[in-house]
């Protein structure tokens, strides 16, 4: 049975990372770049289980069809639309130079290149694989103070490969990092904090409190590039923590049976399609919205809920005819 409060957190993460991605005013940029992405690492840690006899080779043939399965899906869909976006509105090259460029660019992504376009927004399902392999590793750890401690070692690993400046293909040092975050979402629930709930009020205040004192640092924090300080990890901890508790407040509370509560709840279960497919909308409605002289946040204001309702709405279609290319 599906918790609500989760499905509600990944809603309201989903529509932050939306927001991350179109044109915005570069505080909020940085405010959501703190937390928005490990907040689903920290969600999907909250599920793991590992099964019982289940060998490793099965594990990860399950992991393959639910990341990157749709990973694969995803990206050729992004291509195309990429190369559609040139055919429509090609540059000064013309659309021959402008499609050869964007192939290279796509083709940088067989080396693990960070920067490829390959890895653009779609990042996420590579490096969440790549985390579930880790932790199968670290879930044979006995005892969950032996597990946080070797989790967080692996993860001092990884931030210590930021401070020499030295990235791995496929984001590997990413992984080292956020399987901290992945862990810490288990050991959440797992421990039953999850199930500790607090005045939303205090939460509101307590965000906003956060955000005024973070606005006032110039702290950047980019985890597909594993860049962020170690400052920066309680106050995101803090974020996540806070968010969740108003959710399950409104999960528990007089808002369960609201049209906001029904309209996220639906956004996070949708998550994973609304995260693989949104980029397409954007690159089909910036550029004839730029044209038209339409303020640049306004192309946002205008984007987001566009591209929103359109996945919503093409969702039953695609669970019902082909379930196994989006990771069902």
């Amino acid at each position: 049975m599906r918790q609500q409060q989760y499905d509600l957190l990944k809603g309201i993460g989903i529509i932050l990372v939306l927001i991350g991605h179109a044109n915005v005013n570069r505080t909020l940029f940085t405010d959501l770049y703190l937390f928005h992405m490990p907040l689903f690492f920290m969600a999907s840690g909250c599920f793991f289980k590992l099964k019982e006899g289940e060998s490793f080779g099965s594990f990860l043939k399950k992991k393959a069809m639910r990341l990157l399965v749709p990973y694969l899906f995803f990206l050729a869909i992004f291509i195309g639309f990429n190369l559609l976006s040139v055919a429509l509105w090609p540059d000064e090259g013309g659309i021959a130079d402008g499609m050869k460029g964007k192939l290279i660019q796509f083709a940088i992504g067989l080396t693990g290149q960070q920067e490829s376009l390959a890895f653009r927004t779609l990042w996420f399902l590579i490096c969440l694989f790549e985390v579930f392999v880790v932790y199968w590793c670290l879930a044979h750890i006995k005892g969950k103070k032996a597990r946080t401690a070797v989790s967080f070692a692996v993860f001092l690993i990884g931030y210590a490969l930021q401070v020499l400046k030295i990235d791995i293909p496929f984001f590997i040092d990413s992984t080292l990092t956020v399987q901290f975050f992945f862990h810490l979402g288990w050991l959440f629930r797992a421990t039953k904090w999850s199930e500790k709930q607090f005045s939303p009020i205090v939460s509101v205040v307590g965000l906003v409190i956060i955000f005024l004192v973070f606005n006032q640092l110039t702290v950047y924090t980019d985890y597909r590039t594993n860049l962020f300080e170690l400052s920066s990890v309680p106050i995101m901890l803090l974020i996540v923590w806070n968010l969740y508790n108003i959710c399950l407040w409104m999960s528990n509370g007089p808002l369960g049976n609201s049209k906001l509560t029904s309209l996220l709840n639906t956004l996070g279960v949708e998550s994973m399609l609304i995260y693989g497919l949104h980029r397409n909308f954007f690159i089909m409605m910036e550029p004839p919205l730029e044209q038209a002289g339409v303020n640049e946040y306004l192309i946002s204001v205008i984007m987001v809920p566009t591209a929103i309702i359109c996945i919503v709405l093409m969702s039953c279609w695609l669970h019902k005819h082909i379930p196994t290319l989006i990771g069902e």
